[in-house]
């Protein structure tokens, strides 16, 4: 590998040697007429080019597990997201949360958390700018050179800290000669797709580019009961109110734009300025009602959820109600006047669910953003980069969660999420052949995440709440075999005013009340400051061997206020003030006093002890941690054509406060920083005159405190999502990856990663199917998997290309297969009489049905493409997912439902694109 001054190396080496992306052009962002650095590996296999400081460096030169595509090749293989980009990237796991978030999971290292301002352990990048929230990097796709993906541990250098890996896009800039194209497709559901870009010279030193894109297509899910005659939510019809709704759902809407201007007034400077956003307002999935798993034993599951029937095994099934609630409602809205029987069960917010009140389940959300990069040679030998960024993401969305016609739960989200980072590096050589940099950076994030949640006919309406006073004598009791006197059942003992618990020591008696019970709003607010020093260095002590280190000190503060709070109406208040006193007297309190209504629209959330009461304006809390990344490796050129490394490296990813449906303060507290330890030995190696290209690597990770979306015991409720921390766990695998061109034209692209994921020690949770009396245990989920996290991933890509006169015809495939996993740990039911059993328990109840292991299945799908090209036109026809396999991404327990979120069904279209000036 021929080496040089930092002005032509540096930056290639340190970003990707010691843990962070390919960043692209690392100092001046064009520089089109440097002359390209003669490569090592000459002829063969192509390989993709790394361009930083007027430099290119081949991919297979850098000592760590990376997987890279270009711009032309995401486009041939549909990839216009990053939820597709297990294509290019093994071991990469895309999920959909129920609430819409996106989940990036690398060799199993992955965060299940539904909240907008959950911090992730991929992070994702757009041309060295951090996207800090997964939910950011929608909209990254566009017009770009290629996109990198690192696995293990990330953020010694640049950018942030790390986990699971870093994805880097690296967008196409602004150009010295006039450059313009389109790429234009047509698809299965109407899909319009029309992307395009423009760019070229303004004056002799600034240059500009331009990139847009439109996406719209027709709905792909259809309802599958419409025509069944299941009748109508009763709610619904009341009072001649309407029932209207569409059979077919799933419309996309999307718009796309970068905009870019590069400044080159010098040969030392260079400034870049970038904005870019998007705007989607397309329908929100609608998930597959996979069973019934009863959350409120007391009322059971309402019959008209009880009889829906379960959607069948097609991607394409699903059912929804007509619209999703928006209104919190008023105490006004409690009592309808023409009350509707409720099975028996009592009366709800009625009147929160009228069409002025409500909208279909879709999108409208924005982002927009602003990038300043200036680069200056302040010697020949050293340079300075400056990376300033600002951001600004809106959510209004609405989700249908229970797979059904009625409304047993729903969700209406809105919030933002305000970014802006500060880097400042300085870069330079050591005696001429290695390399340093030394840096820091400053991130701030102010985020406002909301969810205003419906319940309609769900088991949890109405709210039985055992409330504590005076007035059952000892003859009014009747006890519960085997259980002692002081119990609390969710079984109502006929006996005089429904008494059914005496502590007749302290004289209170316990009678059965019910609540209605109309939305809630969880909801969370958080400003976040990062500050991080960082340094690396690279040295060659031998000519074959190279060593390499880096160190990065991260501080973080997180102000936290947050609950789960009344909507509006004021149930949830008046729920809260009687748990309160229900809790005071399981605390053993001597006197009980009434609890605190906090009123409509504040926080209900119970509070810690003696009283139990909530804080009106919502709990505050604060999560200050720091750490100290650091990564080192040394890489060893066996030949010119193969490259051995190893590499330590220790990773952190910050904690975090979840946003969820809390009833007591306890689900609010966050989860702390997690840290994983990796150790990993590899190798790259060009064989049979670089006609084959071979990478491996064998991993091993050693995880402290893992984050994850537990659960916790509500005796009111049952079990309700919580952040906790898994005190120790391990990843164990290899990734092994190829590319193979036999013949002249024939290009094989093999690919296989293995991470086996495993809780170590000692780890007890509750699984979604927590009740506190008849499945109140906690579980052991010692030695089981991480949820989400398939053991098995491989892909297959070849393609064939013959020319044909003046044109070239091609023919392609790619396989992508995925093993299985689960969307939570279960219970194995393994530890004897002590602890409950869930599938006993679901059993005795002949309501519940559906798979509570809640399994994810194994699948593959098949993609196909054939076309012609010649000069800058090209043309292609497409499939994907052609064998129309179903399968599904998520699978979770939701209210009184299970619920699938299903993959995509097969789509075929035909795609043209033209680019003029390349």
């Amino acid at each position: 590998m021929q080496r040089s001054t930092l002005a032509h190396c540096c930056a290639p080496i340190l970003s990707l040697a010691l843990g962070m992306p390919m960043f692209a052009q690392a100092t001046a962002p064009a520089a089109p007429a440097a002359p390209a650095a003669e490569d090592s590996r000459s002829g063969g296999v192509e390989e993709i080019i790394v361009t930083a400081q007027k430099r290119e460096e081949n991919i297979n030169d850098i000592g760590m597990s990376i997987q890279a595509a270009t711009g032309e090749q995401l486009a041939e293989l549909g990839i216009t997201d990053a939820t597709q980009l297990d294509k290019v990237v093994t071991g990469f796991n895309y999920t959909l949360g129920y609430y819409g978030a996106p989940v990036f999971t690398i060799r199993g290292v992955g965060f299940q958390d539904s909240s907008l301002a959950a911090g992730p352990t991929v992070s994702v990048y757009i041309d060295e700018v951090p996207l800090p929230f997964s939910i950011l990097s929608q909209g990254a796709t566009l017009d770009l050179q290629r996109v990198e993906a690192l696995k293990g541990p990330q953020g010694t250098l640049f950018g942030e800290n790390a986990t699971g890996g870093a994805v880097n896009y690296v967008a196409n800039k602004p150009t010295e000669d006039f450059e313009a194209g389109f790429n234009a497709s047509y698809g299965r559901f109407n899909t319009v797709d029309l992307t395009g870009y423009v760019s070229g010279p303004v004056t002799e030193t600034l240059s500009a580019r331009f990139a847009g894109r439109v996406l719209n297509s027709g709905p792909w899910q259809k309802s599958y009961t419409a025509g069944l005659g299941l009748p109508p939510d009763p709610f619904w019809t009341a009072n001649n109110r309407n029932y209207r709704r569409s059979n077919e759902h799933g419309d996309q809407e999307f718009y796309n734009m970068r905009g870019s201007l590069l400044w080159q007034p010098s040969d030392e400077l260079s400034a870049l300025f970038t904005v870019s956003g998007f705007l989607d307002r397309g329908d929100t999935q609608m998930p597959q009602l996979a069973g019934i798993a009863t959350l409120n034993q007391v009322s059971g599951v309402n019959p008209l959820v009880a009889n829906s029937p379960p959607a069948p095994h097609n991607n394409r099934a699903a059912d929804w109600g007509p619209c999703v609630n928006l209104s919190g409602g008023t105490p006004a809205d409690v009592t309808d006047p023409n009350p509707i029987p409720d099975n028996g069960l009592g009366d709800s917010n009625k009147a929160n669910r009228l069409y002025d009140r409500c909208e279909q389940a879709q999108r409208d959300n924005s982002n927009y953003s602003t990038t300043l990069r200036l680069d200056y040679d302040l010697t020949d030998d050293i340079q300075l980069t400056s990376l300033s960024n600002w951001g600004h993401f809106k959510r209004h969305a609405t989700y249908e969660s229970d797979g059904t016609i009625y409304q047993d739960y729903e969700s209406f989200q809105h919030g933002f999420l305000k970014v802006a980072s500060q880097e400042l590096r300085l870069a330079g050589s050591v005696m001429g052949e290695g390399n340093w940099v030394v840096g820091g950076n400053y991130e701030w994030a102010s985020t406002w995440d909301s969810f205003n949640q419906s319940y309609g006919i769900s088991s949890a309406v109405p709210t039985f709440v055992p409330r504590i006073f005076s007035g059952c004598a000892a003859a009014d009791f009747t006890p519960i075999p085997g259980a002692p006197a002081t119990v609390l059942a969710f079984h109502v003992i006929p006996v005089p005013q429904n008494c059914f618990g005496l502590d007749a020591a302290n004289g209170f008696a316990v009678v059965n009340t019910s609540h209605p019970l109309g939305p809630t709003n969880p909801n969370n607010r958080q400003t976040i400051s990062t500050y991080a020093f960082f340094a690396n260095v690279e040295y060659p002590v031998l000519e074959s061997v190279t060593l390499q280190g880096g160190v990065r000190y991260t501080n973080q503060h997180r102000d936290y206020r947050g609950c789960g709070g009344d909507a509006g109406d004021g149930t949830w208040a008046d729920i809260s003030a009687d748990i309160q006193r229900l809790l005071q007297y399981f605390n053993g309190n001597a006197v009980l006093t009434n609890g605190v209504d906090v009123g409509p629209g504040n926080c209900g959330s119970t509070g810690p002890p003696p009283t139990f009461a909530p804080v009106a304006s919502g709990f505050t809390d604060k999560l200050n941690e720091d750490n100290v990344s650091w990564r080192v490796g040394v890489n060893w050129n066996a030949t010119s054509n193969i490259l051995a490394y190893v590499n330590v490296s220790q990773g952190y990813k910050s904690g975090s406060f979840p946003t969820v449906a809390s009833a007591a303060f306890t689900q609010l507290k966050p989860a702390t920083q997690e840290d994983l330890l990796a150790y990993e030995v590899g190798v790259k190696a060009g064989l049979f005159d670089n006609t084959l290209q071979v990478n491996g690597a064998f991993f091993y990770y050693d995880y402290t405190d893992k984050q994850i979306l537990g659960a916790i015991p509500d005796p009111i409720f049952g079990s309700l999502p919580a952040l906790v921390n898994v005190p120790t766990s391990h990843v164990i695998g290899f990734d092994l990856s190829g590319t193979w061109e036999p013949i002249e034209g024939l290009r094989l692209s093999p690919s296989v990663s293995y991470a086996k994921s495993k809780i170590d020690g000692t780890f007890r949770n509750f699984d979604p199917f927590f009740n506190s009396m008849l499945n109140g245990s906690s579980k052991s989920f010692s030695g089981e998997p991480f949820p989400n996290a398939p053991q098995w991933q491989v892909n297959f890509d070849a393609q064939y290309e013959v020319p044909i006169g003046d044109w070239t015809a091609f023919v392609g495939t790619n396989v992508n297969y995925q093993s299985a996993t689960r969307g939570f740990f279960y219970d194995r039911c393994n530890e004897g009489p002590s602890v409950t059993c869930t599938d006993t328990f679901l059993n005795a109840n002949p309501q519940n049905y559906g798979d509570r292991k809640l399994n994810i299945i194994a699948r593959a799908l098949l993609d196909v493409r054939a076309g012609v090209e010649r000069g800058p036109w090209r043309m292609w026809f497409w499939g994907r997912n052609v064998t129309d396999k179903y399968y599904w991404n998520n699978v979770a327990h939701v209210n009184d439902v299970l619920l699938k979120i299903s993959g995509q069904p097969a789509t075929y279209g035909i795609t043209v694109s033209y680019d003029y000036g390349k």
